[in-house]
């Protein structure tokens, strides 16, 4: 009987047999130990581990961490738990969604912020109710839908409300916040909204929504309106009075 193993060569491109060429050796458990996690990080890189359990179950926080970013979900779903942060955050990073998810209730901010940043639009509704306005503000960003822009176009906190003016481009949001208690939201909406909010914000009190106003606006009769008011507009840096230019 023959003992040939056809999955041990590859087949050329004229039918015949050639020998496979030996790929990168991987390491074993032994191999691994006393490394440093630098070097650990360069055989995971180059393909050289691809057993992560060993570094799973290290004591070593910055191993492990080499671990969440180059193991398996599998590897990961280990490390969801991890006493350390910054593997809880590497797994966030590198994880799937449902990981991510995962991290809901997580103690730490970075932690959240992190499973947020990176996660789509369903993590970052998983998290809109965080008590941090750093994580609700990211969940604002990037990969948010405009649904959930506009709740948070609600929100108590400015810097939420900012990211949703920053990031949204639905105009029904922008109007929602063009009235804004906080200027720093409104000078967002300034340069971002429709000529129709330009104009509503035309007489703002607020020197930078209105140096914003002006910036953006391709309305002539806005611009003729800021240049007759005697308000401060910031100009390079410095406070100056457009009515006072004429």
């Amino acid at each position: 009987m023959s003992n040939f193993d056809e999955s041990k060569v590859n087949r050329q491109r004229d039918g015949k047999f050639g020998f496979k060429s030996a790929g990168v050796p991987t390491a074993s458990l032994s191999d691994l130990s006393g490394e440093s996690p630098e070097n650990l990080e360069k055989k995971a890189k180059s393909g050289e581990i691809t057993d992560f359990a060993p570094l799973v179950a290290c004591n070593n926080p910055q191993v492990r961490k080499v671990a969440a970013q180059y193991g398996s979900d599998t590897d990961r779903d280990m490390l969801i738990h991890d006493e350390h942060p910054s593997v809880r955050s590497t797994v966030a990073s590198f994880g799937t969604d449902a990981q991510r998810k995962m991290f809901v209730n997580d103690p730490s901010i970075f932690v959240r912020y992190t499973a947020v940043f990176d996660g789509g639009v369903e993590v970052k509704r998983a998290f809109k109710n965080d008590k941090e306005p750093s994580v609700r503000e990211a969940c604002a960003g990037e990969g948010a839908d405009e649904e959930l822009r506009s709740e948070l176009a609600k929100d108590e906190h400015y810097l939420v409300r900012h990211s949703v003016a920053k990031f949204t481009n639905n105009e029904e949001t922008m109007n929602m916040l063009v009235t804004d208690k906080d200027q720093r939201v409104r000078a967002i909406i300034a340069m971002r909204g429709g000529e129709n909010l330009k104009k509503q914000l035309m007489n703002d009190t607020d020197p930078r929504v209105l140096s914003n106003v002006l910036a953006a606006t391709k309305d002539r009769s806005v611009v003729e309106h800021l240049s007759r008011c005697d308000i401060p507009i910031v100009s390079n840096g410095a406070k100056i009075r457009l009515g006072a230019m004429n």
